[in-house]
């Protein structure tokens, strides 16, 4: 008995959408810039939570950045440096913007 298989060609995988364009169409993070970092939360007063970063490196998808809080309660995180993705980072309101 003879067995025929048939294979069809993946389609291209579909770009991921980096969460903040919805809001922050024309940002994008780059090299010794600022960004948010973790939770993120726009109030009423425009305030946001998360660890202010400064990017050191991209490569692709992948970033390297180090914290840099500015008069803030997390002063003690200061120079601690992380890898995330550009899908971890958002803008920082008043300073892009």
């Amino acid at each position: 008995m003879t067995q025929l298989t048939l294979r069809f060609p993946e389609p291209p995988p579909k770009p991921k959408e980096l969460p903040w364009k919805a809001i922050f169409p024309h940002w994008m993070p780059e090299q010794g810039g600022l960004a948010q970092m973790h939770t993120v939360i726009l109030t009423g007063q425009g305030y946001c939570y998360g660890d202010t970063v400064r990017i050191n490196e991209i490569k692709g998808e992948q970033v390297a950045c180090t914290v840099e809080h500015f008069k803030d309660d997390n002063w003690w995180k200061n120079g601690t440096t992380y890898q995330c993705t550009l899908f971890d980072l958002w803008p920082i309101p008043g300073i892009h913007f």
